[in-house]
């Protein structure tokens, strides 16, 4: 008798058709309301992030999503370090800090694995004079399309292109094609 192995296969991710229209009307854009800027770099499909992160809400013109910061870039914003504050206090100065540019404190993730399990947009968040690493959860991003722009491609100018085309395949061979005369007739035809 021969022994049967079932396998079950299941989906790590399921997008909705929404969610995949989302992701591509944004990834390549910059959001941009001349108060804030946001460079939407790819979705972070499984998040591996080794320190805390530092849950936030951006509401300003055009746009409201909820996001997630690493704890270091919010040492190196405050310059306070964040692991040991009570919450009230870390919400103060992020207050204290960030409320004028739309940003708000949410909450504070110790074990982000756990925490956060939806999937993120990775961007880079410019407002004013300092710039961070925005995880951004793409269910909760509600933006105006109005203020999206894509980006231009930055590649170096002496990057070097080489292209390869083939508009129909040939059955002759070399030798062949060389030995042709104007008097030979090739007929070519599609697939």
């Amino acid at each position: 008798m021969k022994q049967q192995t079932k396998v079950m296969i299941e989906a790590r991710y399921q997008l909705t058709s929404d969610l995949c229209k989302k992701i591509n009307s944004i990834v390549g854009c910059r959001f941009d309301n001349q108060s804030i800027m946001l460079d939407f770099i790819a979705p972070r499909w499984e998040p591996d992030f080794e320190e805390d992160l530092l849950e936030i809400r951006v509401v300003h013109i055009g746009i409201e999503a909820i996001g997630y910061v690493r704890a270091s870039e919010v040492e190196r914003l405050i310059g306070v370090p964040v692991k040991h504050l009570e919450g009230d206090y870390l919400a103060y100065l992020m207050t204290q800090t960030a409320a004028t540019k739309g940003i708000h404190y949410q909450g504070y993730h110790y074990h982000p694995d756990k925490a956060v399990s939806t999937i993120l947009l990775e961007s880079v968040l410019t407002c004013d004079d300092w710039q961070v690493t925005l995880y951004v959860a793409i269910e909760s991003l509600d933006i105006d399309d109005d203020y999206l722009e894509i980006q231009p491609c930055q590649l170096d100018g002496n990057l070097r292109l080489a292209v390869s085309f083939t508009p129909f395949e040939t059955y002759l061979d070399t030798n062949e094609i060389i030995g042709l005369s104007d008097d030979d007739i090739v007929v070519v035809f599609p697939k």
